[in-house]
């Protein structure tokens, strides 16, 4: 069984500098299928994670929040269809 404490930690360190290969690196191990989908909708994945993310410092939150309003998007996990 997976421990949430474990994969927290690790999910954190994955999204801490919003680099792309190290998210692609933890869904190798934690969500493969994650990899199957278009490049665009990964990085989109993992700007919302680090958005909603509590563990990772308010900064990064904040940047995160920027790039997905800069690209049309919202840091909310499930966004309702206008």
């Amino acid at each position: 069984m997976l421990d949430l404490e474990f994969y927290t930690m690790r999910l954190t360190n994955a999204v801490r500098r919003l680099d792309i290969n190290k998210f692609k690196k933890f869904a190798e191990q934690f969500c493969p299928d994650l990899l199957n989908l278009d490049e665009r909708v990964i990085e989109l994945t993992m700007y919302k994670v680090a958005a909603n993310l509590t563990t990772l410092p308010e900064a990064t939150r904040q940047q995160a929040i920027k790039w997905l309003k800069d690209h049309d998007s919202t840091p909310d996990i499930w966004e309702k269809e206008a």
